[in-house]
């Protein structure tokens, strides 16, 4: 029996000798694979790729880390922000070695937790332009290899703004129109469609529908497409609605036709008159020309010029009438001698430049012999 005591004894004693080797061999094993970095040293993990949240709202982005390093006095934490539409990183939220940094956008918004293992983060009041990449990473020195970083994109939801109906004249068609429906805000972007109201009831209407510009057109129309249509824009969110009366737009339309053919004609009645008066004016002035013409030919048909001699010429001529080569009595003389008034009819008063001179000398001559 005591030898049998004994037995047992030396085969526990070696049971827990096998068992102490084996745990050092594992222990042996981890440390080399770990060495050999075969093992992430912190690993992070985020649940969702994308997450959709409502304006407004709240929403957790989860991360969550491992480390094999159970001292986490050099832990840190920190979320970086990428806008929609854009490529620029925007830290948002850093937690390490007893620091907190909190971006002002997210001031009294952003909620973080410091659980071990947990690095989500939420964020409340949801705006539209919180849309946009998150992205978590961690770090635990002197852990320094792993996939440390995790990311995950949200979307902000946004429901349909109130949209705005309008009615244009088509460009090209006649008696056509283009009803217009948008809305300014809407995530995803709000969809349209058209309908017509009867006593407040929806019915179908004729017309080419766009759903994603909201444009109703109508050709053709007739006493039977006048009336309230109602467009309704609307996305996963919601929707809402504006109206438009069609009716008006004939009416426009008409008056605006009117109005212009009551331009045109009286454009073309003045255009008439313009050119009827011009064409008055240029006959009389045609005339007046003539007439003036006439009346100067006949001034000038009257006019008669008489050739007036100089007082060389007058000289000359009383010269020539008392040259002693030729007497008054002369037979063979002509007769040149004739009254002076005959030839100088606008010298009345002019004394002859020859004989009147002499007849002056003799009577200045006979005065003093006399006394």
């Amino acid at each position: 029996g005591t030898r049998a005591t004994g037995d047992v004894q030396i085969h526990i004693f070696h049971c827990c000798i096998n068992t102490k080797m084996s745990t050092l061999k594992l222990q042996l094993l981890v440390t080399l694979i770990t060495i050999s970095g075969c093992v992430h040293a912190v690993h992070v993990t985020v649940k969702d790729g994308h997450v959709n949240g409502t304006e407004g709202g709240s929403v957790t982005l989860l991360c969550t880390y491992t480390t094999s390093d159970s001292d986490s006095s050099n832990l840190y934490i920190q979320w970086s922000f990428v806008p929609s539409h854009s490529k620029s990183h925007t830290q948002i939220y850093f937690y390490g070695g007893n620091e907190t940094f909190l971006n002002p956008a997210f001031k009294g918004r952003l909620l973080a937790g410091h659980k071990p293992g947990n690095a989500s983060i939420t964020i409340e009041k949801l705006r539209p332009t919180d849309s946009g990449n998150y992205i978590c990473e961690v770090e635990n020195p002197p852990d320094f290899k792993g996939n440390n970083i995790g990311s995950t994109t949200l979307t902000v939801l946004v429901p349909p703004s109130k949209p705005h109906c309008g009615i244009v004249a088509h460009p090209v068609k006649a008696r056509s129109a283009i009803l217009t429906c948008h809305c300014d805000n809407g995530v995803p972007s709000p969809r349209y469609r058209w309908v017509k109201l009867v006593a407040q009831v929806h019915q179908n209407i004729s017309g080419h529908v766009d759903p994603r510009t909201g444009m109703l057109t109508i050709s053709n129309i007739s006493d039977n497409e006048h009336g309230i249509y109602r467009c309704i824009a609307f996305n996963i969110l919601g929707d809402e609605t504006c109206t438009v009366d069609l009716s008006k737009l004939s009416t426009e339309s008409d008056a605006i036709i009117g109005g212009i053919i009551g331009a045109v004609v009286i454009a073309s009645v003045i255009g008439v008159i313009i050119w009827v008066v011009t064409k008055k004016a240029k006959k009389n002035a045609k005339k007046n020309a003539q007439k003036d013409t006439e009346l100067q030919a006949k001034q000038e048909s009257k006019n008669t010029y008489v050739a007036v001699p100089t007082d060389a010429a007058a000289v000359e001529s009383t010269n020539h009438v008392e040259s002693p080569d030729v007497g008054q009595n002369s037979p063979d003389a002509p007769e040149l001698h004739q009254p002076l008034h005959e030839h100088l009819p606008l010298s009345e008063h002019a004394a002859p430049s020859g004989s009147g001179q002499a007849e002056r000398k003799e009577s200045e001559g006979d005065g003093p012999q006399e006394t």
